[in-house]
């Protein structure tokens, strides 16, 4: 429709499209720049913030709701991704993996913090008490107990969106800027 902002277009991984009438040695300056902008230190600590963020929220709606929503692990994923995204600012695969592996434990935190403060409120033992019991076998059978087989799509579905969020795309204006020059 006349008057509505055309949506911003940015190349994609496997978009060729764009990609294939650029200068290649453009191309190439302009990447080296993106990747002298990339952050790996402020990207693992985006990460671990959103995923300590992510988990408390989970905890926070399992608990209050005494109902585990999988569904949550969607939005667990995109707030790591695009943190790791915003403070990383990476083109690279690694701040994909990182956004991944992140989302992937935020959202394992969150199951383990919810049923951490439900055994406690059941059991009437303080939180920090139930806390301390913890140990590798207790937080193997806590998360066996409390996985259900939909579990494995909502985590895939974490850590694809963790990936694709993580990772800056680059606009289609800027590769318009690197177009070959036309011999005519």
């Amino acid at each position: 429709m006349e008057g509505e902002p055309t949506p911003k277009k940015t190349l994609q991984p496997g978009d060729t499209d764009l990609a294939k009438d650029v200068d290649p040695v453009r191309m190439e300056m302009y990447l080296q720049e993106l990747r002298d902008r990339q952050n790996l230190s402020l990207a693992l600590l985006a990460a671990l913030f959103a995923a300590a963020v992510g988990a408390a929220a989970w905890a926070a709606v399992t608990v209050l709701t005494k109902r585990e929503y999988a569904v949550l692990a969607i939005g667990v994923g995109f707030l790591v991704g695009i943190c790791v995204r915003t403070a990383g600012r990476g083109i690279d695969k690694v701040y994909g993996a990182i956004g991944g592996l992140f989302a992937l434990l935020g959202v394992v935190a969150g199951k383990l913090a919810a049923a951490v403060v439900l055994i406690s409120q059941k059991t009437g033992a303080p939180l920090k008490q139930v806390s301390k019991l913890l140990d590798l076998n207790l937080i193997f059978t806590i998360l066996k107990q409390t996985f259900s087989v939909i579990d494995i799509l909502f985590y895939a579905v974490a850590i694809f969106v963790g990936y694709k969020y993580a990772i800056k795309a680059i606009p289609a204006a800027d590769l318009l800027k690197m177009k070959k020059e036309s011999v005519g």
